[in-house]
């Protein structure tokens, strides 16, 4: 069954797709009146509906059923600095949605090579890898940030690991997925191409983050995040 994201909607009403959901569903799938679809919130709320009305620019649709799905998994959110070729951050952000990552924070570090990105496109990219997954839950994505300005917003955050991948050699580092298990809440930070300086290394450690190892290989940015992602997942899966 075909799924469509919708912000809010409820049982036994009415609802509608937006401009491009509908286009998606007339155009693409070729949709019709009296087909069925599920609808998601991104909240955990999954909703049977039917089509009513079927318009290139607005789909009606009838909520027939709603069931409500809780998340009780470790949450992970991972902040990672765009990459010069933004098909590669694209390509992560898509996988990293399917495999069931909670948020998105993008970094802006000294060695970062891309400093503007388009928001609104890597948002449709995350909502249709969510849709595609199943994962009733949609990950937040938030908009490219300073680095202090972001060590700083997540500073007062209690009960949540914290870990930085790190190339270099550290006194503290550790491998990520000997320190990652037991854990409600997870922040990951990836750095740049040219990886995080050593003075953004100590910065993050005096803010109680850990330094970590991925792999004895040297990996692409985008390679790193989904490992750690995929690691502290796996870590938790039976938690």
């Amino acid at each position: 069954m075909h799924r469509f994201y919708i912000e809010n909607f409820s049982e036994n009403s009415t609802a509608l797709l937006d401009a491009f959901e509908s286009k998606h569903a007339t155009r693409v799938l070729r949709l019709k009146v009296d087909d069925r679809v599920e609808v998601v919130d991104g909240k955990g709320r999954v909703g049977t509906a039917k089509i009513i009305d079927v318009n290139p620019k607005i789909v009606s649709l009838f909520v027939e059923s709603v069931a409500v799905e809780t998340d009780s998994g470790c949450k992970v959110h991972v902040a990672i600095a765009p990459t010069k070729n933004i098909d590669r951050l694209e390509w992560f952000i898509e996988k990293s949605t399917e495999i069931g990552i909670s948020e998105f924070s993008l970094i802006l570090t000294k060695n970062s090579e891309r400093k503007v990105v388009n928001h609104d496109r890597l948002n449709k990219i995350l909502i249709s890898a969510f849709k595609q997954s199943g994962n009733p839950f949609l990950p937040t994505l938030n908009s490219l940030t300073k680095f202090s300005d972001f060590l700083n917003q997540e500073e007062d955050k209690e009960n949540q690991k914290k870990f930085i991948a790190y190339c270099g050699e550290h006194s503290l580092k550790k491998e990520l997925h000997q320190v990652s298990s037991s854990s409600k809440s997870v922040l990951l930070l990836i750095g740049p191409e040219g990886d995080f300086t050593q003075e953004e290394v100590e910065l993050t450690v005096e803010k109680g983050f850990i330094p970590v190892s991925l792999n004895r290989n040297r990996l692409r940015t985008e390679t790193a995040g989904l490992i750690a992602c995929h690691t502290v997942l796996l870590a938790n899966s039976n938690k």
